[in-house]
């Protein structure tokens, strides 16, 4: 009875052992078969399972893929020099207020044609690459393409006050088509510039070149006029001393009277060159004579309202357009209206009230002018 006893013990003592060996083997397989996933596209959730039996407790790792950026297409071209809307990625109704590009490209990038640029389309959180090319298909642009008048035997500079502009960075060239022109002939020209920018888009602009034959008129005020630039111009002299020089003869050479003579340049400028007379209009023919014969830029500028017309130059040395007056002030009257700002001679009007209008002009009609005091104060 004794000896059944202990073979019993021992048999439930065996029974426990191997049932503890068992669960143990049975909890190290379980933590090997859960496996962690691991996807750097994917966004990870880490949950712990308290409830879980003893043998099945364990790390788990929940995948939760991140939504991904309603976009149409993920690739677009853009004109250059204009603006890059993020809306062109998306249908128009479906572009999210929030969205935005990094990094926002520059002036200077827009202006890049062949241009290629990877960008990220950012809308909350999220975000997606996309890319951006820069064409250009835009001609060029050609400024100041305007019909010319020369005489028999000038010489004719076809460049003269053009200039090129372009939507893209890059050079542009400029061909002037003139086969047609006889210098020494009477005749109306046609002339075209061709330009070409970078891209190879190319734009046209057709003049007419009017060679005319000289009057006798024409010819004795040439003449004058050379004569009296001889005197005063010399080779060391700047554009702004050959300016100064001719804008002080007309002042103080030409006695103003009232002129009743034709209002053309050359009649004007007989006036002030033989007769060394006369009214506003011959001091402005007799400067503009002169400083054209001197290779100087001006143009005619006149008097809007007021009580009486008025005309002065406006003067280009390369600084830009500048008011020149070269007909006289009236006793006690210093003003020197030489190489003057709009604001120098409005001052001017406004502070002599007894010369309503004297410096009033429409300034829709000039180019744009310096802004930068050259002369006085």
């Amino acid at each position: 009875m004794r000896h059944s006893r202990i073979k019993r013990s021992l048999c439930i003592g065996v029974f426990l052992v191997c049932f503890c060996i068992c669960v143990k083997i049975v909890l190290e397989q379980a933590d090997e078969a859960i496996p962690v996933v691991e996807d750097e596209d994917a966004m990870e959730t880490e949950t712990r399972l308290e409830d879980l039996p003893p043998a099945q407790e364990s790390v788990m790792m929940v995948r939760s893929v991140e939504p991904t950026i309603g976009i149409k297409r993920n690739a677009a071209t853009v004109e250059a020099g204009g603006s890059l809307d993020v809306r062109v990625f998306f249908d128009p109704e479906d572009a999210p207020e929030d969205a935005v590009l990094i990094p926002e490209l520059t002036e200077g990038q827009m202006r890049a044609a062949g241009a290629v640029y990877e960008l990220s389309l950012c809308c909350g959180d999220q975000s997606v690459g996309v890319t951006v090319e820069i064409v250009d298909t835009t001609p060029p642009v050609i400024l100041g393409a305007e019909d010319l008048t020369i005489y028999v035997g000038d010489s004719v500079s076809y460049r003269k006050g053009i200039t090129l502009s372009d939507n893209a960075d890059g050079e542009i060239s400029l061909e002037i088509k003139n086969d047609s022109v006889d210098l020494e002939k009477e005749g109306e020209y046609p002339v075209r510039y061709v330009a070409t920018d970078a891209s190879g888009n190319v734009s046209e602009e057709e003049i007419i070149l009017y060679v005319l034959e000289r009057s006798d008129l024409e010819k004795e005020v040439d003449e004058l006029a050379d004569a009296l630039i001889g005197e005063l111009v010399t080779d060391d002299m700047t554009k702004w001393d050959i300016c100064y020089a001719l804008w002080n003869w007309c002042r103080t050479k030409i006695r103003y009277s009232y002129s009743a003579g034709e209002r053309t340049i050359y009649a004007g400028a007989f006036e002030g060159l033989h007769d060394k007379c006369g009214d506003c209009y011959v001091y402005y023919a007799t400067f503009t004579i002169l400083l054209e014969k001197c290779g100087i830029e001006t143009m005619e500028i006149r008097r809007v309202g007021g009580t009486s017309d008025h005309w002065w130059n406006l003067v280009n040395l390369g600084d830009g357009w500048y008011h020149c007056d070269s007909s006289p002030r009236r006793n006690g009257d210093h003003y020197r209206c030489f190489m003057q700002t709009d604001a120098q001679v409005q001052a001017y009007t406004e502070s002599y009230p007894e010369h309503p209008n004297y410096y009033v002009f429409d300034d829709t009609l000039y180019p744009e002018r310096g802004t930068e005091i050259l002369y006085g104060e």
